[in-house]
């Protein structure tokens, strides 16, 4: 089981040099995909998308991953229950597992699109033995969560920002994906944040653009309906 783990995390740090030929890089239309996933006569209903992605449906498409991350912006549990992701990381560090798992699961239930609550779940599960096939689904399900991200820009101007809907998604794409290891300076750009970085052998820019604009907006609509 160890091996075939181990192979899998392989495949998922290699995903950066296939992901080139791999998919396309299409800006996301934000209001298309509301209306998509808004609409209970669409075939992309978020409730419709939600039970297929709980349930682990191996056919989905990198489309519908797109539908299902962005589509959360529109979701009650979106802003309003903040991810509390830092507790996870300090059971980890301590290597206690079994306590890993409940919260990543309870923080699932609000925020199941949560990059580090899938993948330290995943990692959690191989580390109590669970079968292998239960740690799999979900370092799958953050291996296509993180390509419908990096499928919606290069990140190397504002135009053609990665869009993220929370900023710890933003890191987990820099330290995983792009394999940064110092960000030197970061600043806001227009509705994106702008990061001056170290290069990497899989980042060769000196700036890094992340759209952060769904997050901006929506807060401030939460700030108006108080």
């Amino acid at each position: 089981m160890k091996t075939k783990f181990v192979n899998l995390l392989i495949v998922l740090l290699s995903t950066t040099t296939l992901a080139q030929s791999d998919f396309k890089r299409v800006k996301v239309d934000m209001d298309s995909v509301e209306k998509q996933v808004t609409s209970e006569k669409s075939d992309y209903y978020y409730p419709k998308l939600l039970k297929r992605y709980s349930e682990f449906d191996p056919n989905l498409t990198n489309y519908e991953y797109r539908l299902i991350y962005y589509g959360f912006v529109f979701q009650d549990d979106y802003i309003k229950n903040k991810p509390y992701e830092d507790k996870i990381l300090k059971l980890t560090k301590k290597r206690e597992y079994e306590k890993v798992i409940p919260e990543c699961r309870k923080i699932l239930r609000k925020n199941p699109v949560s990059l580090r609550a899938n993948y330290q779940l995943g990692y959690a599960l191989f580390k109590v033995e669970e079968e292998q096939g239960e740690c799999e689904k979900y370092l799958n399900r953050y291996c296509a969560l993180r390509k419908a991200i990096m499928s919606s820009g290069d990140g190397l101007s504002e135009e053609t920002a990665i869009k993220v809907i929370y900023i710890s998604d933003e890191y987990n794409i820099i330290s995983t994906y792009l394999r940064i290891k110092d960000i030197k300076r970061q600043s806001l750009s227009g509705a994106c944040d702008m990061l001056e970085a170290e290069k990497s052998r899989d980042h060769k820019a000196k700036k890094l653009y992340f759209d952060i604009s769904s997050k901006l907006i929506r807060e401030q609509e939460l700030m108006e309906n108080r």
